[in-house]
């Protein structure tokens, strides 16, 4: 049970969604374990004010991939651990869309929150696809911080183009993941990546030197392609690095 009337945003879920899940699958995959020791606690203190989660260090997951701290109390409920557990959010700052927010995630990180977003569009029988997205940097190794130009240019203009409920992560140095939601169709996927392709081949000014990234783009298609999380991650790799010849940069 959720008890707060800014969890919506904080979450950035429908209230549809989060009236649908338990709170505990709020909790960021990282911090699970670390859940599962408080709630022990829970069940063998005594006190009737529960646990406080201020210095507990668990994390909660947004919507949009981005973790940050949980604080309230773990209460547990009248009937004891078998009646579950209550949480109590203290006031959280609102957060905004995440439009300019693009998560750094290791691969399981990212698994887990594909997993989240497929439960969401087969609760709702809806399709999406996984854009599997490679930045060339170069054929030699590039400075660190041209480079990291380069990613950051493209990321916003990622940002720019995609809608409210399309989600971009980062996966590595180099590559990117765009969850397309309410996408039915590989024809369409495909005029989506023609356009995205133009977009981000656009050159990128350095130090006074222009780069134009060649960037490799794949897609896998939920549920035509794969219809478990790491499938078609794997699938859209695959994809990525079969479609497209090795990536080039032009200096100019």
């Amino acid at each position: 049970m959720l008890c707060d009337h800014g969890v919506e945003p904080l979450f950035g879920h429908s209230p549809e969604a989060l009236r649908g899940n338990s709170w505990k699958d709020l909790v960021a995959h990282q911090s699970q374990q670390r859940l599962s020791d408080l709630l022990q606690q829970v069940d063998t203190s005594r006190h009737p004010d529960g646990i406080d989660l201020g210095q507990a260090g668990l994390l909660g997951l947004h919507q949009d991939g981005a973790l940050f701290p949980l604080d309230g109390r773990i209460l547990p409920a009248r009937g004891g651990a078998k009646d579950g557990y209550t949480l109590v959010l203290r006031p959280a700052p609102r957060r905004d869309d995440g439009r300019d927010h693009c998560p750094r995630v290791e691969r399981p990180h990212l698994i887990d929150l594909l997993d989240r977003a497929l439960q969401q569009h087969r609760r709702v029988n809806r399709s999406c696809a996984l854009l599997v997205i490679d930045i060339a940097l170069g054929r030699h190794p590039a400075n660190p911080a041209h480079a990291e130009t380069m990613m950051q240019t493209c990321i916003q203009r990622l940002q720019h183009g995609r809608r409210r409920q399309d989600r971009l992560a980062r996966l590595g140095a180099t590559r990117l993941a765009l969850l397309l939601s309410e996408v039915t169709g590989a024809a369409k996927v495909e005029r989506v990546v023609e356009r995205l392709r133009t977009t981000l081949s656009q050159p990128v000014e350095s130090s006074g030197i222009q780069q134009r990234p060649s960037p490799r783009i794949g897609f896998a298609c939920y549920p035509e392609d794969a219809i478990c999380p790491a499938a078609l991650l794997e699938q859209g790799e695959r994809d990525c690095t079969e479609r497209h010849r090795p990536a080039t940069i032009l200096v100019s």
